[in-house]
């Protein structure tokens, strides 16, 4: 039962934003991510990934 649910398929999204403004201290930053993983076992041993991130 355990080897079969870690052999299951995993898909996660991931997703993300980041805003900082400054004056004085001169900082403004603007980050924006957002990504797709997937991952699966086939049979023991054998382990495929597949990754996508775009970053604004």
């Amino acid at each position: 039962m355990r080897n079969e649910l870690q052999r299951r398929p995993h898909t996660a999204l991931h997703f993300g934003y980041r805003r900082e403004e400054g004056r004085g201290g001169r900082k403004a930053m603007r980050q924006e991510w957002q990504g797709l993983r997937q991952w699966l076992t086939p049979a023991l041993g054998h382990e495929l990934e597949r990754c996508y991130f775009d970053t604004s």
